[in-house]
């Protein structure tokens, strides 16, 4: 059994013991204000920071914590680990930086960007500074939010992105320059420049500019004026000389601005070549001074309209008018035309009208009437367009007056009347005497050769050929007057117009005229005739008599027709050419004449009115016909036949 303590040895051990007590209650007071002045350093340390245990756990977050992840510390301590706010994209190399910086701390930088998810779903770019607590396995780690720094930083990179395409595929050339130097440019500046890139620069910028401009003035002059504008947040824009790589010089547009690129400021110049432009310019101011010339001294009056407002005139103008420069200028161009126009429409109203259709980009021709300066009338044909001079739009009104003009067509209408009353006339005339003329020639002729029968060789020899003449002459009136109907039928007995195939006219030509055909062994040849309106049957005697003259006239030779067709200008072209004896030049304008003949009966019979009838087909189907011949190399007679067909 154990010995008991003395009282003695009690008291000491009680002593030692309130001694231990009192030294353990010094280190836990040392321990609870250290702590304090640990916590009030920790809360207070201006950034979020948070105590991460071996295994993840959050253990401790101050007040900025709270503030960044959007959350109270007590659903964060104990609670999360800091896994649950790392963006899924960065855990991995996170998780791989907490198991390395426990094995060797070393091997672990002290300080990395991550983005963090908050409680609220935000997406926050934080920069983490993170170190061991000493002899611990845990973690002491203070985050810095840097997501305004990145918004400016991305829309900084965003719009050094957004220049750089729009630097690079830009139309005009740029360069970028700090201070004298050049230290980058589009391709389009070594297109314009004619060099590489290297080459560029690599040079002095002076290697680029003439010593002087054009004005004699130094270059460098107008370089310092404009940067120092540019400088002064201008952007000045303008005009110069400059040389290529090789030294040839062109025109030149520049716009200078102070850009700012990563934070560092540059001078941009913007170039672009405008040799072409000045070249136009230089072109378009020798055509307005064409212009000017053509307008001081054209015939016509030109007036340039600006708004319903006369802004310019020639002198052509001032004479018809009979008014002054001064007193016409600025005038309103509805002060020279009467209220109506001959048409009974309002002369304002139309004018505004036809305003609109010029603006259209049309250009008009029409009649209209004006009033001079001293009240008189006029009318005048008037042509009205849109016109460019130096850059702005005016209309054009060009004025011929045609008074005369209109005196004279009045007075051709009406002896065109007259003509037309006196042709029907003479028609009638012609065609009533040879109808009347048929009866007695026809019974003259009939006594005569009764005669001629019942005498011949009964009188003597003289009688026979006194009476032979009388029958001759008898049958030759009958032809005559025979074809002086036919002409005087074409006008009045011809048939509507019709669409006609002009194949299957001249096929029925040639086949009235087969025995002909057949008996000189002529040849025809016809290439594709095309289908317009015409009269059928005239078209037939037209083609007749053409081949019909063109076997007759035919000399030694065999005789060759070919007959073609082609269009040109709203007309068909026909041509009937043969290979007979063709035409005295003397004799061209004749063989249209009624009754024309150029060479004797005997040999060439006929009556000399087939072409006179061909004319006036042709003329009452609104064409025109003629011929070209050469002496003994035949003959081409030509015709037209309008293809939208008006009967005449």
């Amino acid at each position: 059994m154990a010995k008991k303590p003395t009282y003695s040895e009690l008291l000491k051990k009680i002593d030692a013991l309130e001694k231990k007590c009192a030294r353990y209650a010094s280190v836990d007071s040392q321990y609870r204000s250290a702590e304090s002045v640990y916590r009030t350093f920790f809360e207070n340390s201006g950034a979020a920071t948070i105590i991460v245990e071996d295994n993840g756990i959050v253990s401790f977050a101050n007040k900025q914590f709270e503030n960044l992840y959007q959350a109270k510390k007590t659903e964060i301590e104990g609670k999360i680990k800091w896994t649950n706010f790392v963006h899924e994209d960065d855990l991995d190399f996170m998780k791989h930086y907490h198991i390395l910086r426990r094995i060797d701390s070393s091997a672990v930088p002290d300080h990395y960007e991550f983005r963090m998810i908050n409680k609220s779903n935000q997406l926050r770019y934080i920069v983490n500074y993170e170190s061991l607590v000493p002899n611990t396995k845990k973690s002491i780690a203070s985050l810095v939010d840097i997501t305004e720094r990145k918004i400016a930083e991305n829309s900084l990179n965003e719009s050094e992105a957004k220049y750089r395409a729009l630097f690079e595929s830009a139309s005009d050339a740029i360069i970028l320059m700090d201070r004298e130097r050049m230290i980058d440019c589009n391709q389009k500046t070594l297109e314009i420049f004619g060099c590489t890139r290297e080459k560029l620069l690599a040079s002095k910028t002076e290697k680029f500019w003439p010593e002087f401009q054009p004005d004699g003035r130094h270059t460098s002059d107008y370089l310092t004026e404009y940067f120092q504008s540019a400088l002064n947040g201008e952007t000045p824009t303008f005009e110069l000389k400059r040389l290529r790589y090789d030294g040839s010089e062109f025109e030149a547009e520049m716009t200078y601005t102070i850009v700012t690129l990563s934070g560092k400021r540059y001078l941009q110049v913007i170039i672009r070549d405008i040799s072409e432009r000045k070249k136009t310019e230089k072109a378009l101011i020798e055509e307005e001074e064409k212009y000017r010339t053509l307008f001081e001294s054209a015939i016509d009056t030109i007036i340039i309209i600006d708004n319903e407002t006369i802004a310019d005139c020639n002198l052509a103008a001032l004479n018809m008018f009979r008014i002054t420069r001064e007193q016409l200028i600025g005038q309103k161009t509805w002060k020279f035309m009467p209220e109506l126009q001959p048409d009974g429409l309002k002369s304002r109203e139309t004018a505004k009208e036809k305003t609109r259709q010029a603006i259209k980009g049309e250009t008009l021709f029409l009649e209209w009437r004006f009033i001079r300066y001293d009240s008189s009338a006029f009318d005048a044909e008037l042509t009205f367009n849109t016109i460019i001079l130096k850059g702005q739009k005016y209309f054009q009104a060009i004025i011929r007056d045609i008074t005369e003009r209109k005196q004279a067509a009045r007075q051709m209408k009406i002896l065109t009347e007259e003509l037309k009353r006196s042709n029907t006339d003479l028609a009638q005339f012609a065609y009533v005497a040879s109808h009347d003329l048929q009866e007695p020639l026809r019974m003259i002729t009939s006594f005569v050769q009764l005669l001629q029968r019942r005498y011949h060789g009964k009188l003597d020899k003289e009688a026979d050929e006194f009476i032979s003449f009388a029958v001759e002459g008898a049958s030759h009136m009958q032809k005559l007057i025979n074809d002086l109907l036919k002409y005087s039928r074409v006008g009045t007995h011809g048939k509507s117009m019709e669409p006609t195939n002009f194949n299957i006219v001249v096929t029925h030509a040639l086949s009235n005229l087969s025995k002909t055909i057949k008996a000189a062994d002529a040849i025809i040849n016809i290439d594709h005739l095309p289908t317009i309106y015409a009269d059928y049957t005239q078209m037939v005697q037209l083609f007749q008599n053409l081949i019909s003259n063109a076997i007759k006239y035919r000399g030694e030779k065999q005789p060759e027709v070919l007959i073609r067709a082609t269009y040109s200008d709203n007309y068909w072209l026909f041509s009937v050419r043969d290979n007979g004896i063709g035409i005295e030049p003397e004799h061209v304008d004749k063989i249209f004449v009624i009754f024309q003949r150029l060479h004797n009966k005997t040999k060439y019979p006929g009556t000399g009115i087939g072409l006179s009838i061909c004319k006036k087909i042709v003329e009452r189907h609104s064409g025109s016909i003629w011929v070209e011949s050469k002496p003994k190399q035949g003959s081409v007679f030509y015709f037209t036949i309008p293809k939208e067909q008006r009967e005449t």
